[in-house]
């Protein structure tokens, strides 16, 4: 969606680097001035830097495998959440690697899933080593920001970065009554940007869905719909003919994911917004793992939450919490991920930004436990 129409593998002069991706380099201009598009960067940063230091440079969201012939090894990287999944499986003739792993269980294989915040390497030697080469972003856990305005730039510079080479029409956000995809909305509005607004009446607050479509007006086309059971079903059967299957982990959501309301809400909006020729999904995803924790003040508002919402003064001994990688945050991303590809969406996650968070993790505790998601 960045640049012209571009095929993989990009491939380096001599054709001893091979390099398929999936997602969005954000600063790619800056990386390679002279680029096109996104992934014509990744070849010479591998080239130059190797890894995992070249994944480190990479501001985005993103899975990478890359071939390299020269040293006969395998390279997989993950951005810092792992927004984008990638799956691999090793046998006799070498790695095999997807964005579904059903891909690979069709061909018999045993799909592992690189985990977020991953470079890993993989000898293509006949033994299948597997090196771990370190994360692609390393938190600084100090906390000594007292107030929140770097991040909130940081916050808008995500939304800002996730829209700017969207083509016109583009752009929709699912919004709810909440804090999250109100943030979004309210980053949108503040820069101009037309986008459109689809909210499914539920256990919304209407009031505040009708002042967020009035304060928007001038860029946003808002709808809400109200789903019968019989909007749900059919929603739930497209998914389970085009979607991936995917299990919760059981933290916070049960079950396949295709059997969540939510799914089938999403796919609703997501069929929609197809229709209209939208195909840019921003997701509030990830503010309730990283800001909240699901509670606030040691109270757990949510079962799965892990520390109530009350930040330590040390976040040595806590971080990373259960569900700052994985538990809800794996959830939630994968049902995102896998409703939206079954309709050719690609969805992107302004609060996983690793500056958002980085900014977030800034903050003293007292500025973290003063309100409820604070920024």
């Amino acid at each position: 969606m960045t640049g012209p129409l571009t095929p993989q593998p990009f491939l380096s002069d001599d054709r001893s680097i091979a390099v398929v991706f999936n997602g969005e380099i954000y600063n790619f201009k800056e990386l390679c001035p002279t680029c096109l598009s996104d992934g014509e960067c990744l070849v010479g940063l591998y080239t130059t830097y190797g890894a995992p230091m070249f994944a480190r440079l990479l501001d985005g969201e993103f899975a990478i495998v890359i071939h390299d012939f020269a040293r006969q090894v395998a390279v997989l990287a993950s951005d810092s959440f792992g927004t984008k999944p990638l799956s691999y499986a090793c046998d006799s003739r070498g790695v095999h690697a997807a964005t579904y792993e059903s891909s690979l269980i069709g061909l018999g294989l045993e799909a592992r899933h690189v985990p977020s915040n991953t470079v890993v390497e993989i000898a293509l030697d006949g033994g299948c080593r597997e090196t771990p080469l370190g994360p692609t972003f390393e938190f600084d856990l100090r906390q000594f920001k007292t107030d929140t305005l770097d991040w909130q730039r940081a916050f808008t510079a995500a939304v800002q970065k996730r829209v700017r080479y969207a083509r016109p029409g583009a752009v929709f956000l699912g919004l709810s009554s909440g804090y999250d995809s109100g943030a979004i909305q309210s980053a949108l509005v503040g820069m101009g940007r037309p986008h459109s607004a689809y909210s499914i009446y539920s256990q919304e607050d209407v009031g505040i869905l009708e002042a967020r479509a009035e304060y928007s007006r001038n860029v946003s086309d808002s709808t809400l719909f109200i789903l019968t059971e019989g909007d749900l079903a059919r929603s739930h059967t497209i998914l389970q003919e085009r979607g991936e299957p995917f299990q919760y982990s059981q933290r916070g959501r049960l079950g396949m994911m295709f059997d969540d309301p939510a799914a089938s809400g999403m796919a609703f909006i997501s069929a929609v917004a197809r229709e209209e020729g939208r195909t840019l999904y921003l997701s509030g995803t990830g503010a309730d793992e990283t800001i909240s924790d699901y509670g606030f003040n040691g109270t757990r508002i949510f079962p799965h939450s892990d520390f109530g919402g009350l930040f330590p003064n040390d976040l040595e001994g806590l971080f990373p919490w259960q569900s700052f990688f994985l538990g809800t945050q794996r959830d939630y991303l994968m049902k995102e991920e896998m409703v939206a590809g079954a309709f050719g969406i690609e969805a992107r996650y302004p609060f996983l930004d690793r500056k958002v968070v980085q900014e977030y993790l800034w903050l003293t505790a007292d500025v973290k436990n003063s309100e409820y998601k604070k920024p």
